[in-house]
């Protein structure tokens, strides 16, 4: 798992959490862009975990789900 360090001048404690802002220090915006990039690779399924839940593709559709 990944660990942020937010390390910047004048920043103060949960400052990543806060609503962007133009005044952001650059260390900021860069944490935040990491931050934001974990959490969706953290909550993008993989192709396993898609097939276990949804079946293989491969596997024909039924025909009450065909459009």
């Amino acid at each position: 798992m990944k660990t942020v360090l937010v390390n910047c001048n004048n920043c103060a404690h949960c400052v990543d959490l806060r609503t962007p802002s133009s005044k952001d220090a650059p260390t900021l915006t860069n944490s935040r862009a990491l931050i934001k990039k974990t959490v969706t690779e953290w909550l993008t399924p993989t192709k396993e975990e898609l097939e276990e839940a949804f079946g293989s593709k491969d596997e024909p559709t039924p025909l009450f789900l065909q459009e």
